[in-house]
């Protein structure tokens, strides 16, 4: 098959590799579409500990081409949605149902032993799958742990950033901060994390939604899809607008990942409000906060990996939405391409193109 291959860090390549065929629990998914991420771009230049050859891409939707023994809940012809939260089912984290922090993904890769190989080879060398998945592929195979089931009409593109761009930003406002109607909720960073946290906040009932970003292009989508204010940090002090919109508000939520807009946020926060972290900083990245405002303020800093999501729950719920014209999941994609456009489209992602851009392979 054909895949967006990463053989040195900072340059991918669409290369040949050849693919085995699922073993015990596993599942064999043929690519209909796969989302661009900003992790994708973090693994291509390095931010991860991947071993290379690698192949990237992990927001994916396909259909099942086979399934291998002991598959339970998939056969063949299913339309399927996988995502990075797989799980084991029986670690601490899965027993308490907090699967989205499943010690054995934690530490993958999952199910296969280390004594395993790899199911995918590049000339002859194994190579591994981006955050288990490796989706810019022609086919794709995985425990069926990382796999959920939606209905067959979901279109593929919309399908694939349900699995980790719309399940991280709406789950955050529907899992974590439960935000209730005539709450206010500022969104910094307009990327397809914080869109989808904006539509969050919209069908929760949030009376203001304020998003800030450095693209006028990010802030018109972000109002097309339920903003009631925006920010534009080169024409405004991001702080004090938030402020005055708001008069610091109940729910901030953090989609960039940097040192200056997680302490920017906590400055947008009312006292006894929460600011949620969900933009995934480089590994090793630090931040300072005022200590003293965040005990004497009463704030809460809150780290949220992929919306606390129980993605078997959680995904068929936001396909119902898209179908039933509530989340409108159309608007965050951006850019249609093929997966010879993967690269390019990276160097894009670079220079700060907005919106999500999904690669169709099938």
């Amino acid at each position: 098959m054909r895949a967006a291959v990463v053989r040195e860090f900072g340059q991918v390549e669409i290369a040949e590799v050849e693919v085995d065929g699922p073993r015990r629990g596993e599942l064999l998914v043929r690519t209909g579409a796969c989302g661009l991420c900003h992790s994708d771009l973090h693994a291509v230049e390095g931010s991860f500990r991947s071993a290379l050859p690698m192949v990237i891409g992990h927001e994916v939707a396909g259909f099942v081409e086979a399934v291998g023994d002991g598959v339970e809940g998939f056969r063949q012809g299913d339309t399927v949605v996988l995502t990075l939260s797989q799980f084991c089912g029986s670690c601490p984290a899965c027993d308490r149902g907090d699967q989205w922090l499943c010690h054995r993904r934690q530490a993958p890769p999952l199910v296969r032993g280390d004594d395993e190989p790899s199911r995918l080879a590049v000339e002859g060398a194994a190579a591994s799958q981006f955050l288990n998945i490796g989706g810019f592929a022609e086919r794709v195979v995985v425990s069926q742990q990382a796999a959920v089931a939606v209905p067959a009409e979901l279109p593929p593109a919309v399908a694939a950033i349900l699995g980790c761009g719309v399940l991280t930003g709406f789950g955050t406002i529907a899992n974590v901060a439960r935000v209730a109607p005539g709450e206010s909720v500022v969104v910094v960073g307009c990327g397809g994390v914080g869109l989808a946290a904006i539509q969050g906040a919209r069908i929760a009932g949030a009376s203001t939604i304020v998003a800030v970003d450095l693209s006028g292009e990010a802030l018109q989508l972000a109002e097309r899809v339920g903003a009631t204010h925006v920010v534009h940090p080169p024409e405004d002090d991001p702080v004090r607008a938030v402020r005055s919109i708001t008069a610091g508000a109940d729910h901030v939520v953090e989609a960039v990942g940097l040192p200056a807009t997680l302490e920017q946020a906590t400055e947008m926060v009312r006292p006894g409000g929460v600011v949620y972290v969900v933009g995934l900083a480089p590994v090793g990245t630090k931040s300072t906060v005022d200590a003293f405002k965040l005990v004497w303020l009463n704030r809460t800093i809150r780290g949220v990996l992929m919306g606390a999501n129980r993605f078997r729950r959680d995904v068929p719920r936001l396909a119902d939405l898209y179908l039933g014209g509530r989340l409108d999941v159309e608007a965050m994609i951006t850019d249609r391409i093929g997966l010879d456009d993967v690269p390019a489209a990276l160097d894009r992602m670079r220079q700060g193109a907005v919106g999500r851009t999904v690669a169709l392979l099938g």
